[in-house]
Order: structure tokens, then C-alpha cells, then sequence
């Protein structure tokens, strides 16, 4: 079985936070929707939620949605989309590339996609 993990993004922190702890403190239950990242709301702060694919990099690095990944092409984003991780470069479904690397997120590493 595939282990469902996610990561949290503090918006106004520009920090992880670990997402029990953070759900812990939410006026809301935690859900995840497809084709979208969540934000929750808590006084002044902003959230995002990242899905974990269940796949890591040639290196064993976890790959999530929103890290920047690269296997010889340009940099591209991981995306979650019609129930598949995709990358944006080349259209491709993340299994089918053995030697894929994270080489970032857009929330630390925005310049990787310039």
C-alpha cells in the first residue's frame, strides 16, 4: 500500500511546517482535492499542502507536488492532475523516468524555472 504523505508551506512564514501539528490547530478537517493545492486560513496566516507522489528521485529524495525536478530536460514542476504526478516538461508521468532528480520547490527555488 502506498503511504499517503503531505508537506506544509507557511506562506507568510516562508517555512515547512509539519502538517499534523499544523492541521492540529485548523478550524477545518483535513481533506485533500485533486488538481489543486490547499490553502487553509488561520488568523494571519496561509498554508499551502503538498501531496507526496510515492516515488523518490535516483537519489532517494521524496518527490512531492511542487518540487522542481529535472532528468536532462529543462526544470519542470510536479503536478498532480487527473490522478497521475505529472511534470510539466515533455508531458510525462513521473515512474516512467528512473534517473529524475528534485532539484528544488517553487516556494524556495522560484529562479530554477526562469
Amino acid at each position: 500500500m502506498q503511504e499517503i504523505k503531505f508537506r506544509a508551506w507557511l506562506k507568510i512564514e516562508h517555512r515547512w511546517a509539519d502538517v499534523d501539528e499544523l492541521l492540529g490547530h485548523l478550524p477545518v478537517k483535513y481533506f485533500y482535492k485533486p488538481q489543486a493545492v490547499l490553502r487553509f486560513g488561520n488568523g494571519n496566516r496561509m498554508y499551502d499542502i503538498n501531496l507526496f507522489s510515492g516515488l523518490k528521485d535516483k537519489k532517494g529524495k521524496e518527490i512531492y507536488e511542487k518540487d522542481i525536478v529535472n532528468y536532462g530536460a529543462d526544470p519542470s514542476v510536479v503536478v498532480f492532475e487527473n490522478g497521475c504526478f505529472w511534470s510539466r516538461a515533455g508531458q510525462y508521468e513521473l515512474y516512467i523516468h528512473r534517473d529524475i532528480e528534485v532539484i528544488g520547490n517553487i516556494y524556495e527555488n522560484p529562479e530554477l524555472l526562469r
